[in-house]
């Protein structure tokens, strides 16, 4: 049977909410805004919410609040009564800044379905709107933000871009702009997707990017505006395509100049803005090997200054060199050997050549004479069956069984074994010879800790006897493996994460100082030349920025050492890639002396606002743990395994970009100019009215007694020691 006294209710409440809104209308029709705000608020029962007790007594009689708010909103859009949607919107956006009551409202339907038509049809004062976008952008699920964007971006856009002149000539707040960066920037995880290329918000968007670099010129913003400006310009020069890159110069202009920071972790941000510009295969660092038996030692047509440098090096010991002869010495080894099948004689010489320097395996020139007697179709099969001919040979030395140990780490690089195994046979080798310089290198190149690789690496550099071409493989691998822990650790560092940064900062400096004793050290013709010079100069500007010289002087050393790398290469005629590291310091480059004149005060100014906002004991506090549960995971000692090739807008946004929306004092968070400060959980990160401080230490809060449960096995140490005290 149908409820008849539940239609009856209804009824009763449809006309006691139609009779509200005819009061509501003529209360607030031509009245000051402020007055009509606080006219809904009185009417519709709504505690204040500029105090943490009246957000709990909203959290308490929401239903009945929800019920008489959504009836009056969408009432009010439907007969476009402008000023008490206004109005409305400015009390939703009070309501909102509560993260529980902003879902809540979401999830009942109260907000969306309006704000579209109120973009496009209300000629009032945007701030009301953006502020209410704002909080819908911080506190909104995945889902949630992409509706609004596909549906609400466009005009989101054009609101930021009106302000601009109207600013100028004092009608406009300069709070409207700001609500409308902060909406766009906490969307960004949704644009940033790869099913963004396809969103038709992506072109809003980007066209927003020329309005921001006009707001930093123009106005001294607060650090609020700038630091969610960052990365939609970040976004907006991601997804230009390469054709049309000369067209965002402006953005980079002032990436450059946000490399003479005092911020390292916002300088390596900034960096990969160049990285971001042209993505290629990180593999393609590197010149493949080339057939180097027609090499002429002569040098016969090198220019002179190229055929100084390699006469001043010294011809036998240049990389070119030796691979030739490494090659020719192999492929000699080969034909003796299927002449006399002595393994013993194959693999002393093998290993030789192999301590000697690299060399080019492949089919062309190996010989395949058909009348020798064969024991394997394959001659890397030879590797292994040599290396047992050294171990039980009757007058073997120490010394055989190196060069046999060193046959069965190279056989299984060349058939390319698992990793973990060809690591668990290095580890076994060193432990038996510590002085075995091929096992170092090899377990170096394989292993997985790349913390344990830097110390293994290092005790290599000490092993006696160590050669040349082994001794930089090992120093490429030291260069290679801090530079990712630099990046990895800097790219992720937030404001109050000192250790990460410091211990981000130390491992850069060394990287830079092995690419130092490379490009000291490495060959002329090297191959690897090239990938240290372009690591070098990306990382030294990173390292060293406001340390510079506006010219760059000191890079010009090491710009003249690569123009010459490069013209040697190409004479021995090696196919060189255009990594993408080259490709980022031209284009960082070219731009870097414009972007440093037209912006160096704009990075002084951020700087002193950085500093103030972000890193002084009064807007973080370094003691408490991270409220974010995405960093419980990454700890700093296992930074490996987050690859700093991947890192993208998503891990800058909460490192280095991290906005003051994140950053919590004493469990406060900032949500904005003219909204309450509230409280975010500790385990979960909810920001909410509703979170109450530990009682055991007060220096963590959680939403309810389940979040506390689960915080409990990694919050207890820290709260009895807190509480000791």
């Amino acid at each position: 049977m149908p409820d008849f006294g539940r239609s009856t209710r209804n009824q009763n409440y449809d006309r006691q909410h139609e009779e509200l809104y005819k009061d509501l209308v003529l209360m607030t029709a031509r009245k000051n805004p402020r007055w009509s705000v606080h006219v809904v608020r009185t009417m519709l029962d709504i505690p204040n919410l500029h105090t943490r007790r009246g957000f709990r007594k909203t959290h308490k009689h929401f239903a009945d609040i929800s019920r008489k708010l959504g009836y009056v909103y969408v009432t009010a859009c439907a007969r476009n009564e402008w000023h008490l949607v206004n109005a409305i919107l400015s009390v939703l956006a009070s309501m909102c800044t509560d993260g529980i009551l902003c879902r809540k409202l979401l999830d009942q339907g109260i907000i969306l379905p309006g704000l579209l038509k109120i973009s496009n049809s209300s000629d009032e004062d945007p701030e009301p709107l953006l502020k209410l976008s704002s909080l819908i952008a911080r506190h909104g699920s995945d889902s949630i933000k992409l509706e609004y964007l596909s549906e609400n971006m466009l005009a989101m856009v054009t609101v930021l871009n009106q302000p601009i002149h109207d600013r100028l000539r004092g009608m406009v707040s300069p709070l409207a702009s700001e609500f409308a960066v902060v909406a766009i920037c906490h969307c960004y995880e949704v644009l940033y997707s790869p099913s963004a290329v396809k969103n038709p918000s992506l072109g809003a968007l980007i066209k927003s990017v020329d309005t921001i670099l006009e707001y930093y010129r123009r106005f001294n913003n607060s650090y609020n505006f700038i630091i969610h400006g960052l990365p939609i310009l970040m976004l907006g020069a991601g997804t230009c395509p390469r054709e049309r890159i000369d067209d965002i110069a402006p953005t980079h202009q002032l990436f450059c100049a946000l490399t003479r920071s005092e911020n390292i972790a916002l300088r390596c941000a900034a960096v990969c803005v160049f990285l971001w510009a042209c993505p290629q295969d990180p593999e393609a660092d590197t010149p493949d090997p080339f057939s180097p038996l027609g090499f002429d030692a002569s040098l016969e047509g090198f220019p002179p200054d190229l055929r100084v440098a390699m006469e001043e090096y010294g011809i036998d010991r240049c990389e070119t060199t030796l691979v030739r002869r490494c090659t020719m010495d192999f492929l000699d080894l080969l034909r003796d050997f299927f002449n006399d099948n002595n393994l013993y004689k194959f693999g002393t010489a093998m290993t030789d050549i192999l301590l000697r320097g690299q060399f080019v395996y492949g089919g062309d020139g190996i010989p395949d004479d058909e009348d020798s007697y064969m024991l394997f179709d394959n001659w890397n099969e030879y590797m292994p069956a040599a290396a047992n001919v050294l171990r039980q040979h009757p007058y073997g030395s120490p010394a055989d069984l190196d060069r046999a140990n060193m046959l069965d780490l190279e056989y299984l690089v060349i058939m390319n074994a698992e990793p973990c195994k060809i690591e668990a046979t290095a580890r076994e080798v060193m432990a038996s010879n510590p002085q075995h310089p091929y096992a170092y290198v090899i377990f170096c190149m394989r292993a997985k800790n790349r913390e344990e690789v830097l110390q293994v690496a290092k005790r290599g550099l000490e092993v006696e006897n160590i050669t040349p071409c082994l001794r930089r493989r090992l120093l490429l691998v030291l260069m290679d493996t801090h530079i990712a822990k630099a990046w990895t650790l800097l790219l992720e560092a937030t404001p109050a994460d000192a250790r990460r940064r410091k211990i981000g900062t130390d491992a850069l400096l060394a990287g830079v100082e092995y690419a130092e004793v490379l490009m000291r050290e490495a060959p002329p013709d090297s191959r690897q030349l090239m990938r240290v010079l372009d690591t070098y100069i990306l990382n030294v500007l990173i390292a060293r920025g406001p340390g510079l010289s506006e010219d760059l002087s000191e890079l010009k050393p090491a710009l003249a050492h690569l123009e010459r790398t490069t013209r040697i290469l190409k004479r021995f005629k090696y196919e060189l890639p255009l990594p993408q590291r080259v490709i980022a310091h031209e284009l960082l480059l070219r731009h870097y002396k414009t972007g440093v004149k037209y912006w160096s005060g704009f990075v002084k100014r951020f700087d002193m606002l950085d500093k103030d906002m972000r890193t002084s004991p009064s807007a973080v506090d370094e003691t408490r743990p991270s409220h974010s549960p995405v960093y419980e995971d990454m700890s700093v000692e296992r930074w490996w395994d987050r690859s700093p090739t991947r890192q993208n807008l998503s891990t800058l946004v909460r490192g280095p970009l991290q906005c003051s929306c994140h950053v919590a004092h004493q469990g406060r968070v900032y949500m904005g100019p003219e909204l309450v400060e509230m409280y975010s959980c500790s385990w979960c990160a909810t920001v909410s009215s509703l979170a109450r401080a530990c009682r055991g230490c007060g220096s963590a809060w959680y939403c309810d007694t389940s979040c506390q449960r689960a915080a409990w096995p990694k919050h207890k140490d820290e709260c009895r020691r807190r509480g000791e005290r």
